[in-house]
């Protein structure tokens, strides 16, 4: 496997693990446990409209998720591959834009709430990109 592969293979999986975050936002039928920790109420203890307002909120976080997710995985398959240098750059502006932000506000609100995979998924994105980063701007369009 080159590092390419394997930075390829690393992208993919942060994809796919902000896309089950997605999918998780998308369909959860109450606010998260993290979010009740932080309002001190339960869900059930919610006004009616204030329930509505938040499930909407979590449902447009989870298709914008899935959304991210999916052009990313779509830039990593059709750029990143073919070692086109501007999809380094956009995936890396493009995970810590969505990233660093989403720890911050987690940490803010609960620190059980979920900042950690964030925090492992930078940390999967950089590794990703530092893996090939150094070869991936000199490439001669020869040789692995």
């Amino acid at each position: 496997m080159t590092r390419l592969e394997l930075a390829s293979a690393l992208l993919y999986l942060s994809s796919a693990v902000g896309g089950v975050y997605g999918l998780i936002d998308l369909f959860t039928p109450r606010i998260l446990a993290h979010h009740e920790r932080f309002l001190g109420l339960r869900h059930e203890e919610l006004p009616p409209r204030v329930s509505r307002l938040l499930l909407s909120a979590l449902r447009i976080i989870g298709v914008l998720l899935i959304c991210l997710s999916a052009s990313l995985a779509a830039i990593v398959y059709f750029a990143f591959s073919a070692r086109e240098v501007w999809s380094w750059w956009l995936l890396l502006l493009a995970w810590l834009a969505a990233l660093v932000p989403l720890v911050l506000i987690g940490l803010r609100i609960d620190r059980r709430a979920p900042w950690k995979t964030a925090v492992a998924l930078v940390v999967l994105v950089l590794m990703a990109l530092l893996l090939v980063g150094p070869k991936f701007h000199g490439w001669s369009g020869v040789g692995p």
